[in-house]
Formats: structure tokens, sequence, C-alpha cells
């Protein structure tokens, strides 16, 4: 419902039902979301930020750290979604879902560098990620590290494995380019992640059931191999 009002301008009675529906679950995700966009509508995009970096400290969901990276660099302040990414990294050392976003923004933001000293001590994705080896091959052109580029281009040519990228939701397994508070197929709520890794045993009984190849699913934000950023 807080959804519905929301499209059709009504933001006062939308914010009541998103906070209705965060009283009720303090996990709920859309509704945390929603308010940020309300503020944003306000001409807060600020206030937005901060609220979403609040609940990121909160819940851990990377879904936010998406939502925030858009909103820092709207504001012109990369340095701002750079600490975030960093002190969440620094916080769970071992999570290379965390390791990889920051280098995707590292390189996203031209930092060639600092992308490739991160994303090349990586170990989670390089088996796992086509476009993991997409954006090192665009990191070792930079380098004039030619033989090396076209290894990786290779690598993310040859991919079979389907990718949990970039979102997927845990009810019914369906894929979708753009994060929604709701799975348009199976219609459950809160229920789409955002993990760049393979999960082997889903994505093989999901592909048996629905196509006989299984198909690599691109990162959105990355239309080639050597796209500059």
């Amino acid at each position: 419902m807080g959804r519905h009002l929301l499209e059709r301008g009504q933001a006062d009675k939308a914010r009541h039902y998103f906070r209705a529906a965060i009283k009720r679950d303090k996990q709920f995700l859309p509704a945390y979301i929603g308010l940020g966009e309300i503020l944003i509508q306000e001409g807060k995009t600020r206030g937005a930020a901060e609220i979403l970096e609040k609940i990121y400290n909160k819940t851990g969901n990377v879904i936010l750290l998406h939502r925030l990276e858009e909103l820092y660099l709207e504001l012109g302040e990369p340095g701002e979604i750079i600490r975030i990414f960093q002190h969440a990294s620094q916080r769970d050392p071992r999570n290379h879902v965390l390791k990889f976003y920051l280098g995707k923004l590292y390189y996203r933001l031209e930092m060639v560098d600092e992308a490739y000293d991160l994303l090349s001590s990586l170990e989670g994705p390089s088996d796992q990620m086509a476009d993991y080896h997409k954006i090192m091959a665009n990191l070792y052109l930079r380098k004039q590290h030619m033989d090396l580029a076209v290894e990786e281009l290779k690598k993310a040519l040859g991919f079979k494995k389907r990718v949990v990228v970039p979102y997927r939701c845990t009810h019914c397994q369906h894929e979708s380019a753009e994060w929604s508070g709701r799975c348009s197929r199976c219609g459950s709520w809160n229920t789409f992640v955002a993990l760049p890794w393979v999960d082997a045993s889903s994505a093989a009984a999901h592909a048996e059931e629905s196509m006989p190849e299984a198909r690599s699913v691109a990162y959105h934000g990355f239309g080639t191999p050597f796209e500059t950023v």
C-alpha cells in the first residue's frame, strides 16, 4: 500500500504505511527504501543517505550500499560512499562480496590502482563471476599487460555457470536487473538479495527446470568487457 500511495504522489500517507511496516518488521527493506525515496522527492537527498547508512549499519543488507552509492555520487561526494564501503569491509574482513563491490566502485571512479590492488587479491570471484574477469581484463589493459588482459577476457567469454547478479528472489529464484521490494514472479515481499556468487545447487536445479543450458547473467553497469566507466 505504501508503494502504491507513493507512486500516486501521496507521500504523507505512504510515509505512514512505511513506518507501520517497519514497526511490524525491523528487517523490512522495502519500507526503509520507500522512506528514503520520500526524502529524495522532498529534496532531502543527504537526509535520505544518512538514514540508509544507519539502516545498513543495523541490517548489513548490501542492497542499501547500492542505493547509497548512487545517492552519494549524485551528491558529488564519492569519498563518503568509499568511506562506508571501507568501514563495512573492515568490520567484516572475510566478506568477499563487500570487497568486490568496493573494488567495482574504485573501478567506476577510475581509481585504477586501488581497484587492481583489491580485486586482484580476491579469491572468491575468480572462478565464479564472469564480470570479475571483465573488470580485471580492463584493468590489465590500462596497465598495458596485454597478455593477462586476453587471458581474463577468455575466462569471461568461456563462463558457463549462472551467476546470482545483480538481484535474485530467494523464494522463487527469479533474477532481475533492478531491485524491487516485491518479486514480480511470485509476489513475495522483501525476498531479493544481491550476492555476486554462484549458487551451484539452486542454479543447477533451476537450470534443469527452465533451460537446457545455464546462462551467464551480466552484472548491471558493465555492457562490454572494455567499456570506460
